[in-house]
């Protein structure tokens, strides 16, 4: 597994193939990306490891993604750092439209209980099921 910048490297990479193939990142309907920007804390972005510049039919975008090689999401969650940062670009963040742009967060791998955690996760927001609290 790579750590640190050689991974977040990779990441970006395969978003550059992306976007001189004029393909989709992510599953973002109908989005193109225009510009990759690197480390972009100084322009207040919060998730701040890669910023997407975007456009789709209704204009321009952006998605702020956090890059971490190790486990920002366990069974139990993520990890505080990022849900810190995450509230943070939500609501004081640069430049962020919350009903436009979105958040992301990349890890190099995930252990097979949080596989599953969030395949669950993941049905129930597609399906609309309420999760049961305890």
């Amino acid at each position: 597994m790579d750590y640190g910048f050689t991974f977040e490297d990779k990441v970006a990479g395969q978003l550059l193939v992306r976007m001189l193939d004029g393909l989709e990142p992510w599953n973002i309907k109908g989005s193109r990306v225009e510009r990759l920007s690197f480390q972009v804390s100084a322009s207040g972005w919060k998730l701040d490891d890669l910023l997407l510049e975007m456009r789709n039919d209704a204009g321009p975008l952006f998605c702020s993604v956090s890059v971490k090689s190790a486990a920002y999401l366990t069974k139990d969650g993520f990890k505080s750092e990022f849900v810190s940062d995450a509230w943070a670009q939500w609501s004081e963040g640069a430049s962020f439209e919350r009903t436009r742009d979105y958040m992301a967060l990349v890890v190099g791998r995930l252990s097979l209980d949080a596989q599953t955690a969030w395949e669950d996760i993941e049905r129930r927001s597609i399906t609309g099921d309420r999760i049961q609290s305890i």
